[in-house]
């Protein structure tokens, strides 16, 4: 009897990917906010370097690194002090030898300056002096343009699924709209007569429908669009009309689930029914087995 040919679960899986390997997804553009989860149906390059602009990794003050090779606890270097760097907003002084300039973290670099003393190793002294008692290498203390990302550079590949982590990278980026594809729609028609919906107090011989409600969870979890649901009894033509309304509908994919109680015959042969006519329907595979035993 047909009914009890049952595919395994790889089996169905292959054919399933036989019908899906010539979709042509279509894509469209997302802003950043509801771009996670999503798949990227384009690669993504930083558009700028990140960060563009050379910042300071601490408070202290920015110097020409060589002023204070000689620095010490016991013999500080004295520089001058030529101004301040507020955050946010960009460096209007600019350092030479023997000068510096209060920087914030975060804050950007002046011109001339080539690495950042940590304020916990200078202090002040008259009005406008800085003692330096820590020397520090060029570099130090400084994020250099660039560092992050360069412009140009692959950020994130196509059919990747966007995490929380790829959002800030694209906010950094200045990446507002993401290319994405359109997530397949589905179709989950669970079968039987025995079915009550989980409010429903089941009467003797019925159940909750639980398999509607859990596969749709999984299958939006899994990145796809739920188009419709529905449970339907033991009748051929209810059968047939809700699986001609899901493909009218542009149905990707259908779920057709018997009821967990009930695995033989009943909607099974209407299953069969279908598939035979290839020309009305997409179905295809009528029975999974979730074990290697049928008795699973």
């Amino acid at each position: 009897m047909d009914f009890l040919t049952v595919h395994s679960v790889e089996d169905a899986r292959q054919k399933l990917l036989s019908h899906a390997k010539d979709w042509m997804a279509s894509g469209e553009n997302v802003p950043l906010q509801k771009a996670l989860g999503r798949i990227l149906s384009a690669d993504i390059r930083a558009p700028l370097d990140i960060p563009p602009f050379r910042r300071s990794t601490v408070d202290g003050y920015a110097v020409f690194a060589a002023d204070t090779a000689a620095a010490g606890e016991s013999i500080p270097v004295p520089l001058t002090l030529r101004g301040r760097v507020d955050i946010g907003k960009p460096a209007s002084v600019a350092i030479g030898r023997g000068e510096c300039a209060e920087v914030p973290t975060g804050g950007m670099l002046p011109d001339g300056a080539d690495a950042v003393v940590m304020v916990e190793y200078a202090e002040s002294f008259h009005e406008d002096g800085i003692a330096v008692y820590s020397g520090v290498a060029i570099g130090e203390n400084v994020v250099q343009i660039g560092e992050d990302t360069t412009a140009g550079t692959l950020l994130l590949r196509r059919g990747r699924r966007v995490l929380p982590q790829d959002v800030g990278a694209l906010a950094a980026a200045g990446i507002t709209a993401v290319p994405v594809y359109i997530p397949p729609r589905m179709t989950i028609l669970s079968t039987g007569d025995e079915l009550v919906s989980p409010e429903t107090e089941p009467d003797p011989g019925q159940v909750r429908d639980v398999n509607t409600f859990a596969l749709s969870a999984l299958a939006v979890k899994t990145g796809y669009t739920i188009a419709g649901v529905g449970v339907l009894p033991d009748d051929e033509t209810a059968l047939e009309n809700a699986v001609r309304s899901a493909q009218a509908n542009g149905l990707y994919a259908a779920g057709l689930i018997r009821s967990p109680i009930r695995g033989g015959e009943g909607n099974i042969e209407y299953l069969l029914h279908l598939t035979k006519r290839p020309a009305e329907t997409a179905l295809d595979c009528a029975a999974v087995a979730r074990q290697e035993s049928k008795e699973g």
